[in-house]
């Protein structure tokens, strides 16, 4: 017996024989088969009927070991506390499941590794486009026109709706669009994906299924249009239009080039100001480290000296932190000056302030790797790690960006 590990996997020896099966010595029933150049992870148990029975759990180049391993534990365990039997499970579902019950087993079973909002973004799309288009299909029965019937009415608002909820911002808005449509795909096909590699369907009937074409908008405020900003920004100060504090998360944003969400988020543990960096603890793109620059600075001093919460925003009413910068936002933008023209002339979202400041990196000459640090973009494996410093090269440049921008807001 042998510990199954990556160590082991990189050092796996030739055999001779046609077959041969690595058992783990610290879990029971789970092991590696070898058939000259095909590997696959199992488990071996015994069923109901005291039958000895294995069973494939995928192959080895689409599961890390960690990842067998836990699925082999989490099947081992069913059969312990449930008395079932997965192969003949495996053989019923490939005669018997819906698309909507295979879902349910991607919810449970396909998500080990992925973080807690990913799978909150896949359980919304299986639940409000998936389930209600395709979801009473067999798998047996799914064809490429049904999916692509299914792309046709999303892509039209067949299942966008908008309802009253308990969450903080008190409605759910399900959009349609093909943006939406393209995401459902590709989760759809992640799922598929995840049945081909368990053994219940032979083929991904979603590969090959045309994505729809959508426009990529990378909209950015030129220098005089952050001017024109600036001066909307003053007058909503001015006409108590929304608090200062409202006003000092929208200046984080285009000073910062931080997604929306990791400003509203932000608690004041996760600033070092001695490093003039975040440290946040999980983002888009897991734990980083990144740095901000001397104008960020100044106003989260100013707001700490006022602080009473761990969020350096927080919500105006009940826990938690505030959520609703982008009505404030779209306030700002309808403003007009003396001769009631709109200060911000072109259509813009607050995902636009990140855009503007990568923007105005780029224009005064910094290379794509510095720029994806500061957004904290994933590039070469190099921004998104989690360090215990920060690189004064960012520093710097996230000082030389920021005071630009904010010399053109004054």
């Amino acid at each position: 017996m042998v510990k199954l590990n990556k160590e082991f996997i990189n050092n796996l020896p030739e055999i001779s024989e046609k077959e041969k099966t690595f058992w783990d010595d610290e879990l029971t029933g789970f092991g590696l088969r070898v058939q000259g150049k095909s590997k696959t992870w199992i488990i071996m148990y015994r069923n109901q009927f005291n039958k000895q029975r294995k069973m494939s759990i995928g192959k080895i180049h689409l599961l890390t070991p960690t990842e067998a391993r836990n699925l082999a534990k989490q099947k081992l365990a069913n059969i312990v506390a449930n008395g079932a039997d997965p192969a003949f499970q495996k053989t019923s579902y490939k005669n018997d499941m819906t698309i909507a019950e295979l879902c349910d087993l991607y919810l449970q079973e396909g998500t080990l590794n992925k973080k807690p909002s990913t799978i909150m973004n896949d359980k919304s799309r299986i639940e409000r486009h998936i389930k209600p288009l395709i979801g009473h299909f067999s798998i047996k029965e799914l064809q490429k026109e049904h999916i692509m019937k299914m792309m046709v009415d999303i892509s039209n608002g067949k299942t966008a709706f908008k309802s009253k909820s308990n969450k903080p911002r008190g409605i759910i808005n399900v959009i349609g669009g093909k943006s939406i449509a393209k995401r459902t795909l590709e989760m759809l096909s992640s799922i598929l994906s995840f049945a081909k590699i368990r053994g219940i369907i032979d083929n991904n009937p979603a590969l090959g299924v045309p994505k729809p074409k959508t426009q990529k908008r990378e909209v950015f405020l030129t220098s005089n249009e952050i001017k024109e900003f600036g001066k909307a920004l003053k007058l909503a100060e001015e006409q108590y239009l929304c608090s200062p504090a409202i006003i000092d998360a929208i200046k984080l944003l285009i000073l910062t080039g931080c997604r929306k969400n990791e400003i509203l988020s932000l608690k004041w543990e996760y600033i070092d100001f001695n490093d003039q960096c975040f440290r946040f603890p999980d983002t888009k793109t897991g734990a980083q480290t990144r740095a901000f620059g001397i104008e960020a600075k100044h106003i989260l001093k100013k707001l700490q000296q006022n602080s009473y919460s761990e969020w350096v925003f927080p919500a105006s009413h009940g826990l938690g932190h505030f959520v609703g910068i982008s009505k404030n936002f779209n306030k700002i933008c309808k403003l007009t000056d003396n001769n009631q023209q709109q200060f911000i002339k072109k259509d813009i979202c607050i995902h636009t302030l990140r855009h503007t400041f990568a923007s105005m990196g780029a224009n005064m000459g910094y290379n794509e790797l510095i720029i994806a640090g500061l957004l904290g973009h994933k590039l070469g494996g190099v921004t998104n790690r989690y360090c215990h410093t920060v690189d004064k090269t960012f520093v710097l440049a996230a000082d030389t960006i920021s005071s630009q921008i904010k010399h053109l807001l004054d």
